[in-house]
């Protein structure tokens, strides 16, 4: 992205922006509005910090999809955009139509109404420095970015590949308990594991994802054994922060990741309350072999392939064989269940029949986990097309942990099946907030821009998320169905081949794959025995 933006200069003091009746603490990314706080997720925040910084200029779409986007993300500028406004004017109490604060200039972009304050960082006085409307953007330069990190993946130092499960899973453990603290941004799994298995500079990386500090490390499991290396970094300066290198056995690993975050906030002297330290050192078991495949069954089910799912429901089930209280496991055993459906992997009446079974038991036992709530909702919406109760369900779902990303992707996708395009646009572009750089909710705006045949803008968006990630078999059915409505018959045909050989011939791909087949004039095609396909590269394979 172009050109450092006042509020990101990490060597700015902290400042407080004033406006109508709401303060901004820059350097925090707080919002309060007479003295009480306002929950503003990151992207609402970046778009009100670039009103802030010109306030009575207007401020134009280009300029905010290049601040919240780097060049190489697929989401749906446009509705995300107006997603991103939407959440800032409900936190500033705001409306389109008779806006207070933010004023929409029609086809180009946003107005900042107000005159704004900024109160001098040097002195806890409320004295504050008037300017007018016309206050150019180095007049803010006293903020400072809000604190920030990026958590790149842990390596997997181990020669045994197995052991990916636990350098990602670690991984992500940390990126979860750091989100939930207050003022403390942190980039998202799917921004950080774009780095996965690449030669890494940190601070190198740390600029390219405009964040103040990064955490790197190594993970090395040797039987029982687990050593973990990690080290802080200051992306201005370069130096380390803070480092250490643990060594514990594997029934350890809640300890040692409550441990990591735990130092790295006290690294970046962030003040936990007591909200936040209880969800950091929150267990969902205490069972530790329950936990260790519990995280073989979310590492295999993010691969979203049918043999991928399927492992993923194995190790499940042996989590709550070990601890059959695990909410979190039957979490994922449902989720396992209703898509190994989707795929038509396993038949409707036992998938849909086991998944409920086991979002019920999620739900009562952790009524206040997302997770459970989000796996029900999705049972509710596509096995029992209880609209209803589903939307209640997410809604539950947000309300626990509005940074759960699968619960807005879901809530689209149910939209979508009930033909609210508008809204389930919206949902999406709540999901991209979260994860930008997700090819799952990639595939969810794909199906969203087929089903309303908009087929040349998906067919960007999938080309685009393929190059991230070739392996998603989703991506290349809604890519072949975009071509085929195009009346790109081969190009349809070829994508529908590569889907098939990723998803091992499942009614999913066979069924778009003879239809394609049949519409390019090749009908002895379209009727063969799927089992008698060759997906594409086998036969150079088997030669």
């Amino acid at each position: 992205m172009s050109g450092e933006h006042p509020f990101h200069q990490t060597d700015s003091p902290a400042g407080v922006v004033s406006f109508g009746p709401f303060k901004l603490d820059v350097r925090a990314g707080e919002l309060t509005k007479r003295g009480r706080k306002i929950l503003l997720a990151e992207q609402p925040l970046q778009i009100l910090l670039m009103l802030l910084e010109r306030p009575g200029d207007v401020v134009l779409r280009e300029e905010i999809r290049k601040r919240l986007w780097p060049d190489d993300t697929f989401v749906q500028f446009a509705p995300s955009i107006n997603a991103a406004m939407q959440r800032l004017r409900e936190a500033l109490g705001d409306s389109a139509n008779e806006p207070r604060y933010v004023e929409t200039v029609a086809r180009r972009g946003y107005r900042l109404r107000e005159t704004i304050a900024i109160i001098e960082p040097q002195t806890e006085e409320t004295n504050t420095r008037r300017v007018s409307s016309s206050i150019d953007a180095a007049s803010l330069a006293q903020g400072k970015a809000p604190r920030s990190i990026a958590v790149l993946p842990l390596e997997n130092a181990s020669r045994d590949p197995d052991g990916d499960y636990l350098s990602e899973g670690i991984t992500e453990n940390i990126i979860n308990s750091l989100s939930q603290i207050g003022g403390l941004r942190v980039m998202p799994r799917s921004t950080v594991f774009r780095y996965r298995k690449r030669a890494m500079n940190p601070q190198a990386i740390g600029r390219e994802l405009r964040v103040e500090a990064v955490l790197a490390g190594r993970v090395t499991q040797r039987d029982d054994a687990l050593v973990v290396s990690a080290e802080l970094i200051d992306v201005a300066q370069g130096s380390q922060l803070w480092g250490e290198r643990y060594s514990r056995r594997l029934t350890d690993l809640y300890e040692l990741e409550e441990e990591i975050a735990r130092k790295i906030s006290e690294n970046l002297r962030v003040q936990l309350n007591g909200k936040e330290k209880e969800y950091v050192a929150k267990r969902f078991t205490e069972n530790s072999e329950a936990y260790q495949f519990y995280l073989r069954g979310r590492y295999w089910w993010n691969r979203r392939t049918p043999d991928d799912i399927r492992k993923g429901y194995r190790y499940f089930q042996q989590a709550i064989e070990k601890d059959a209280g695990y909410a979190l496991a039957y979490s994922g055993l449902a989720d396992c269940y209703s898509h190994l459906c989707f795929f038509g992997a396993v038949r409707p009446k036992e998938a849909w029949s086991r998944a409920k079974a086991a979002a019920a038991a999620a739900v009562a036992l952790d009524t206040d986990l997302a997770e459970a709530h989000t796996s029900m909702a999705f049972v509710r919406a596509f096995a029992d097309w209880d609209w209803v109760s589903s939307d209640q369900e997410f809604q539950q779902a947000l309300a626990l942990d509005p940074r759960y990303w699968v619960a807005p992707y879901w809530w689209g996708m149910t939209l979508i099946a009930r033909g609210h395009y508008q809204q389930a646009e919206w949902w999406i572009a709540k999901a991209y907030e979260l994860e930008p750089l997700s090819s799952v909710i990639a595939h969810g705006a794909a199906f969203h821009l087929v089903v309303g045949r908009r087929y040349s803008e998906a067919i960007q968006l999938c080309l685009k998320a393929i190059d991230m990630a070739p392996d998603y078999p989703l991506l290349r059915l809604h890519l072949g169905i975009a071509y085929e409505q195009e009346s790109r018959y081969e190009e349809a045909i070829a994508e529908f081949e590569r889907m098939f050989g990723l998803v091992a011939g499942e009614p999913i791909a066979a069924a778009p794959l003879a239809h394609a087949y049949a519409k390019a004039g090749r009908p002895q095609e379209a009727t063969q025995n799927p089992s008698e396909f060759t997906p594409p590269g086998e036969d150079q394979a088997r030669g």
